[in-house]
């Protein structure tokens, strides 16, 4: 059984996308020895970091279930060599009629404690590639903590923090690939959802670009650890690795002026 913990620390791997999975396991492996040298206790990955995202059906269609199998594989190696829990987004092949954005939480004994599928697709990219994920939750225990997982767009929709809420959820791990231009999820949305939830909201974007059939994405950064009470520890523009202690005491105190115990039920759809 893992050890509660009154305290963790996040770590989130601000990067631009690799040119191939094993690059990003050597990258993956790298960060994750610093942020186990910085203290940390989880190291939260951009969406679709295995793969990268904006590369088209094509592509995704080159890999199969037998890979995601080996990159599970990869990843627990990662999480035991460092003892330290890895949060990461990748294609989910597992059902073969369809190909999912998804992400994982493998704990720091290679174990993987939960998986989800995005429920919200962002545009026409995300749905020419994927499948849209079939269910919010459910949380999962980890060190004493209560967790959920969403993916990027998911963030921007009140009802699916609320979804984890409601289970007493405690901490949003949040895998994005969010674009330049739209610095108000970051700033304002990932904040709000902090707060009206009493939760922690964990946001780890990429940086720099990638191109498909001569579109070019560029992503805008500003990882984000936002606290119940819409506190912001904030990454910049560039490549980093961003580290954050969080509490229970902050997030006890919110839950006690929560106004979740007051919500409607019976009045939303």
């Amino acid at each position: 059984m893992q050890d509660a913990k009154s305290e963790i620390t996040i770590a989130v791997w601000q990067t631009p996308f690799l040119s191939s999975p094993h690059q990003v396991f050597e990258q993956m492996s790298e960060q994750a020895a610093q942020a186990k040298k910085a203290g940390a206790d989880v190291l939260v990955c951009p969406e679709m970091i295995i793969t990268g995202y904006a590369i088209g059906l094509k592509k995704l269609k080159q890999f199969s279930y037998q890979d995601q199998i080996a990159w599970t594989h990869a990843v627990s190696q990662i999480a035991k060599q460092n003892k330290l829990a890895i949060v990461y987004g990748f294609p989910d092949y597992e059902y073969s009629a369809a190909i999912y954005n998804a992400c994982q939480f493998v704990s720091e004994d290679g174990i993987v404690l939960a998986k989800y599928a995005k429920t919200h697709l962002y545009g026409s990219l995300d749905r020419s590639q994927f499948s849209v994920g079939k269910k919010i939750g459910p949380c999962f225990h980890w060190k004493g903590w209560r967790l959920g997982l969403l993916i990027c767009y998911d963030i921007e929709f009140a009802g699916a923090a609320r979804t984890l809420a409601v289970e007493g959820v405690e901490l949003i791990l949040v895998p994005t690939a969010n674009m330049a231009d739209f610095t108000q999820v970051p700033n304002i949305l990932v904040p709000a959802r902090a707060y009206e939830n009493s939760c922690y909201v964990v946001y780890a974007n990429a940086v720099g670009q990638e191109t498909l059939n001569n579109t070019t994405t560029f992503y805008g950064g500003l990882s984000t650890v936002a606290s119940p009470t819409a506190e912001l520890t904030q990454a910049g523009l560039e490549a980093k690795l961003l580290v954050k202690k969080i509490g229970k005491a902050q997030l006890l105190q919110s839950k006690l002026n929560s106004q979740i115990k007051d919500q409607r039920l019976d009045l939303y759809e």
